[in-house]
């Protein structure tokens, strides 16, 4: 009996465990990045690793050099539209195009270029976006504050993650009720695997009511 409630208790701490990791770090990721000597612009490959339309996106890109040095960073909003599973390339200012840097992967092999490479950090997603006094517009502005958060955004971000908390203890209550019928089968002097077994065949309840009504088995006893 006491195998089985660990059992049951190990597959409960497990959808628990997946319950909390799904707000994750890693809902969009950077594919690739590129820039070339004296572009004007830069060019970043997002992929939408969620189950959700991803509206907008707040992220930090840190700008290294080869030598392992952090040249600068920079935090970044920008409205993606990205579909669940699908990949976007989106346009950013150069990162110092005046000061003839590019990216390592982007470079000619005659150009003069200080060479850098990027880390892309994911801050936040699906979050309407507040323009400070000193922006125009938000596709202008590279460097940006913290993301307004309304109440709608709250509900669309959280809502499925709450709906997932639900089933996640839905979950457990029918595993306690397997754990229940276990129990009363011990109670009873009856195999708790033969009982829960039943239960899995019929219903918990069920196979609780059918125990009450047969009661302890008496040739056990003798």
């Amino acid at each position: 009996m006491k195998r089985i409630f660990l059992f049951f208790t190990v597959m409960l701490l497990s959808s628990l465990s997946f319950a909390t990791s799904v707000d994750s770090t890693n809902a969009v990721t950077m594919l690739d990045y590129e820039q070339a000597l004296n572009d004007d612009d830069a060019r970043i490959s997002l992929k939408n690793n969620t189950k959700e339309l991803i509206k907008d996106i707040c992220f930090n890109l840190t700008y290294i050099d080869m030598m392992g040095q952090t040249i600068d960073n920079d935090n970044y909003y920008k409205e993606v539209n990205l579909s669940p599973g699908e990949t976007k390339t989106i346009t950013l200012p150069a990162f110092k195009a005046d000061e003839s840097y590019a990216y390592y992967r982007s470079v000619a092999k005659n150009d003069q270029a200080k060479t850098f490479i990027v880390k892309f950090e994911l801050k936040d997603y699906n979050t309407p976006y507040k323009l400070t006094e000193n922006e125009d517009s938000v596709e202008a502005s590279s460097k940006t504050t913290a993301p307004y958060h309304s109440n709608s955004g709250f509900f669309e971000r959280w809502g499925p993650i709450a709906a997932l908390g639900t089933a996640v203890l839905v979950a457990a209550l029918f595993l306690g009720c397997y754990v229940l019928v276990g129990f009363l089968a011990t109670r009873k002097k009856r195999s708790a695997v033969l009982w829960i077994l039943i239960s899995f065949v019929t219903t918990p309840f069920f196979a609780l009511l059918l125990l009450l009504a047969l009661g302890t088995d008496t040739s056990k006893e003798e």
